[in-house]
C-alpha cells in the first residue's frame, strides 16, 4: 500500500464528498429510498475522485447494475445497499446471477452499509467459485477518508479472496498484521545493588 498525494482541487472535492456523506447518514432532505439512489452516484463520485476511469451509474442491460468501473484492467460491477438491517444472501445471489450474464472475468463487489448476516457470509462461498467481494461501511470510509485508495483496497481484497477464499475481509484485518509481535516486558530501571542493606 502506498502513500497518496492530493492537490488542492482534489482535497476540496473530498471535503465536499465527506459533507455529502454526513448528510446521507443523517437522512437530511431525503428518505431512505431516495438516499439509495443518491448513494450510487456518491460511490461513483468517490471512485472518480481517486482517478478511477470509466465509472458508470445505473448501468442498464442484463439486469441493472448500480455502479460499474474499471480498475487495473479488471471490470467491476457493484451493488450497493444502505439498509437498517444486515443484508442476507438474497441480494448477493441476485448480483451473482448478473455477473454470470457478463463477460468472463467481470468481478462483482457488493457494498452493504449495515454489514451482512452470518448466513450471507457463509453462503457467499459455499459450493461454488466466488465471483464477488463483500465490502462494508469501513471499506467505503477508508476510501473516502484517504486511508486507502480503491486500487490498494481492491488489490488487497482480491488477493485475500484468491489466496484464502475469504470474500469479506474487515478493514481492521486488512490494516493490522496477522501475527502481532509480542510486546517486550516493561521494566523501570534495574534491580538495586544488594551490596548494602536498605
Amino acid at each position: 500500500m502506498g502513500s497518496y498525494r492530493f492537490d488542492l482541487a482534489a482535497a476540496l472535492r473530498f471535503r465536499k464528498l465527506i459533507g455529502e456523506y454526513g448528510a446521507l447518514r443523517r437522512l437530511e432532505n431525503t428518505t431512505p429510498q431516495l438516499r439509495g439512489q443518491r448513494f450510487n452516484q456518491f460511490i461513483a463520485d468517490v471512485l472518480a475522485c481517486w482517478g478511477i476511469g470509466r465509472v458508470q451509474v445505473s448501468v442498464r442491460g442484463a439486469g441493472e447494475i448500480d455502479v460499474a468501473f474499471a480498475l487495473d484492467g479488471t471490470r467491476f460491477v457493484l451493488e450497493a445497499k444502505w439498509e437498517a438491517e444486515p443484508v442476507d444472501f438474497g441480494p448477493i445471489a441476485k448480483l451473482s446471477r448478473r455477473i454470470t450474464q457478463r463477460l468472463t472475468g467481470t468481478r462483482g463487489a457488493f457494498l452493504s452499509m449495515s454489514g451482512y448476516t452470518a448466513g450471507a457470509l457463509g453462503d457467499a462461498t459455499r459450493g461454488q467459485q466466488p465471483d464477488m467481494l463483500l465490502l462494508d461501511r469501513g471499506h467505503l470510509e477508508a476510501m473516502l477518508s484517504g486511508l486507502l485508495s480503491p486500487a490498494d483496497l481492491f488489490t488487497e481484497l482480491l488477493d485475500r479472496a484468491s489466496y484464502s477464499g475469504n470474500v469479506h475481509v474487515p478493514l481492521a484485518d486488512l490494516l493490522l498484521p496477522a501475527e502481532r509481535p509480542e510486546l517486550p516486558e516493561f521494566v523501570l530501571g534495574s534491580e538495586p545493588d544488594q551490596g548494602f542493606p536498605v
